[in-house]
């Protein structure tokens, strides 16, 4: 029986871990496709998001010279920032994180994120950010 209850208290924790939840600083969603995957950070200075898509056509393939890792599939904009294309070694893709429906909005400490049937934008109060979709990624 204690077997039963530790492994319940395990799965319980895990699931509330999951998707992040109110609270903890760190904000997981996708599109309804689930091509495209973002992070919204509230815990650091400035806050941030980041997105990652799953497939599609890389647009930004110029690898910098100093960037020896992933590039391309990543993508960055904080709130006082320019957006940029992420040099990588981890991913943010939680297939378990909240679906951020089509037309909906997620905003959190001046950067939001917009999923559109189109892809997903994310832009700070300056007008900076990014777009992804499978054929194109933008940033501005």
């Amino acid at each position: 029986m204690h077997f039963i209850s530790s492994s319940l208290a395990a799965l319980t924790l895990s699931l509330l871990a999951g998707p992040g939840f109110a609270g903890s600083g760190e904000h997981n969603f996708q599109a309804p496709s689930g091509n495209i995957h973002c992070v919204m950070q509230t815990y650091e200075e400035p806050q941030n998001v980041r997105c990652d898509f799953i497939e599609g056509t890389v647009t930004h393939k110029k690898r910098p010279k100093d960037c020896e890792l992933d590039y391309g599939q990543a993508f960055y904009l904080d709130a006082r920032g320019r957006g940029e294309v992420a040099c990588h070694g981890d991913t943010v893709i939680n297939r378990r994180a909240r679906v951020l429906n089509y037309g909906e909005s997620l905003n959190v400490g001046g950067v939001w994120c917009t999923s559109e049937r189109t892809g997903m934008t994310c832009r700070n109060t300056a007008g900076h950010g990014f777009s992804i979709a499978r054929a194109k990624q933008h940033v501005f």
